[in-house]
């Protein structure tokens, strides 16, 4: 089969599927003839395995270990549940800072320095806001597309 059969067996995109062969989750054979991609059944259930994870937020290099039988199937489930759990935390985080901001008139009337201290207090006492810090990783990936 070919990259573009298995992205609608699938449904995982192209540049995905790419993706994760240089991260080396998936070892498609290439034609000796064209150098084309030739997967296997083995390897879209590799895939749907992948999608199965990635959906669930696993990070990339945790399926590989996953896969490749480096990790333990239900320690790598307890470590996402872990991840998530803070995730939701830190969600809650946001949430109730919004709930506070939001009793503000306008954005006209917010002292940034006041809330920006307060969120670096909250911080310091546990607290996760966004990483605005990533915005740059979020240009940096649009430009190379």
């Amino acid at each position: 089969m070919n990259i573009q059969e298995i992205e609608k067996l699938t449904g995982v995109p192209k540049q995905n599927i790419r993706y994760y062969e240089k991260e080396g989750l998936i070892h498609p054979e290439r034609n000796s003839e064209n150098g084309y991609r030739q997967f296997t059944e083995k390897d879209v259930e590799r895939i749907k395995l992948i999608k199965l994870f990635r959906k669930l937020d696993f990070p990339v290099s945790g399926i590989a270990e996953l896969l490749d039988g480096k990790a333990n199937l239900s320690d790598a489930v307890n470590e996402q549940i872990d991840r998530l759990e803070k995730q939701s935390q830190d969600l809650k985080d946001c949430i109730a800072f919004c709930k506070v901001l939001e009793k503000e008139e306008a954005v006209a009337s917010i002292d940034a320095d006041y809330y920006l201290q307060d969120m670096q207090e909250k911080e310091k006492s546990g607290n996760r806001f966004f990483d605005f810090l990533s915005d740059v990783k979020e240009v940096y990936h649009a430009e190379w597309q």
